[in-house]
């Protein structure tokens, strides 16, 4: 029966594609881009087949038919809606099934001139897919103002996540396209497309038939991208992040995958820099946050460091970063009493990091600073951006200071990760014992 339905379909890709001068097709103005030997993108004009209009519209009725009456006599899921989990569904029929076949043709060949090894190949590929469960899935997530330096081409995550430049293909299919549907269209931040993504993997399980889809497969993407975005947030500083996150399947798909917009958060402009020497620390850094469970205060901090680094306000960066060194420096188990003088305690317990008796002192100095000025704009006060305040020893403007909170809080966390379940700082005494210079035996 099998045979049956693949040898017909593959008669009816046959005749459209010997017949193809019968059959007016439209070509549409397409974008392109790759990048020049200075580095620099540059986008170019080229014109592809209008697939979906030219030549479905003029494919004869007979064609058709009898694909519709092929696949009614094998498949139940003719005429139904199917789809994946993280895509949409689409109704299953004959205009679907011609259509997706000479689009999957194009894609393999780059025309529409007969192979016969390429028809049964894709006839195959689409009989196959009425009979899987998932499909593998590529995910493309262009990482706004994160910049490599040359000579790093990746950054392994995990075995399915890495950070890496796109190359002319994936720069084109996330940033081209038909021209008509660009124009007007914004470009993903400022004046400079993101050439480096987030890549992954993931099965994703096909639907068929009316069946609520909570996108649970994708909801799980998103929080991998969100921690591995903490983990660049809290490694260095600086506004990094991502607005979108493109999905393409790697076989063969019936439905649509496309552009899924994530709008929550906005990125300031800046530039986020990893040269060479940062990668070995940084992938220890990483490992230490995606897939890990960290104590809750150790979280608090983590995601008040993450909301900092992209706030505009400094105001507001301030406030998050302090949050967030409390967390840590204040926190206590709960054997230990919630003692009163925090203002004190955050200070003194601050100064513990560092080594010499001037050192301790102008940190002790900087972090009542930075705790008191947080204080101030908590309780209404002022907290003007064409000022300079007493931060320790020096003057600041809310900026420098907002970026030196983010930086104590971002040593913290970072002595905090190797002990993220069980955190040091909750053991009894401990605080005492740093103060003093007591070491455990």
């Amino acid at each position: 029966m099998s045979e049956h339905v693949k040898s017909e379909l593959c008669n009816i890709v046959r005749d459209i594609l010997l017949n193809l001068g019968a059959y007016p097709l439209d070509n549409t103005s397409f974008l392109s881009w790759r990048k020049s030997e200075n580095g620099n993108w540059q986008g170019a004009e080229e014109f592809r087949p209008s697939l979906s209009i030219g030549l479905m519209n003029n494919v004869p009725d007979e064609l058709f038919t009898r694909c519709k009456n092929v696949m009614e006599e094998c498949f139940p899921d003719y005429g139904v809606l199917i789809g994946t989990e993280s895509g949409m569904q689409v109704r299953v029929d004959e205009q679907r099934v011609l259509g997706s076949l000479m689009g999957e043709i194009y894609n393999i060949k780059g025309n529409l001139i007969l192979d016969e090894m390429v028809v049964e190949s894709v006839v195959e590929d689409l009989l196959q897919y009425f009979k899987k469960a998932h499909i593998n899935v590529e995910f493309i997530v262009p990482i706004v103002n994160l910049m490599l330096e040359e000579g790093v081409q990746e950054i392994p995550i995990t075995d399915t996540l890495k950070i890496k430049r796109l190359t002319n293909a994936e720069f084109t299919d996330i940033h081209g396209g038909p021209l008509r549907s660009l124009i007007g269209s914004l470009k993903p931040h400022g004046a400079r497309y993101p050439d480096i993504a987030f890549i992954g993997y993931f099965k994703d399980p096909i639907i068929k038939g009316m069946v609520l889809n909570e996108g649970q497969t994708l909801k799980s993407i998103f929080s991998l991208l969100d921690r591995a975005v903490l983990a660049l947030r809290s490694y260095k500083n600086g506004s990094v992040g991502y607005l979108e996150i493109r999905l393409k399947a790697l076989e063969y798909n019936l439905s649509f995958l496309g552009q899924n917009v994530k709008m929550q958060e906005a990125i300031p402009l800046d530039a986020y820099y990893l040269g060479l020497s940062d990668l070995s620390s940084f992938q220890n850094h990483i490992r230490l946050l995606v897939g890990k469970t960290n104590h809750s205060s150790l979280e608090v901090a983590l995601s008040r460091l993450f909301d900092a680094e992209n706030r505009p306000s400094s105001r507001d960066k301030l406030i998050d970063a302090v949050i967030g060194l409390e967390a840590i420096l204040l926190s206590t188990n709960a054997k230990q009493p919630y003692r009163q003088e925090l203002r004190y305690r955050f200070s003194l317990n601050y100064s513990t990091f560092f080594n010499t008796p001037e050192s301790k002192l102008e940190n002790f100095r900087k972090a009542r600073s930075i705790y008191d000025l947080r204080s101030t704009i908590a309780h209404g006060g002022s907290f003007e951006n064409n000022k300079t305040y007493s931060v320790g020893s020096q003057k600041l403007n809310p900026a420098e200071i907002a970026n030196e909170a983010c930086s104590m809080l971002r040593m913290l966390i970072k002595w905090s990760l190797h002990s993220g379940e069980s955190p040091m700082y909750l053991k009894e005494g401990f605080w005492e014992n740093r103060i003093f210079g007591v070491t455990e035996d």
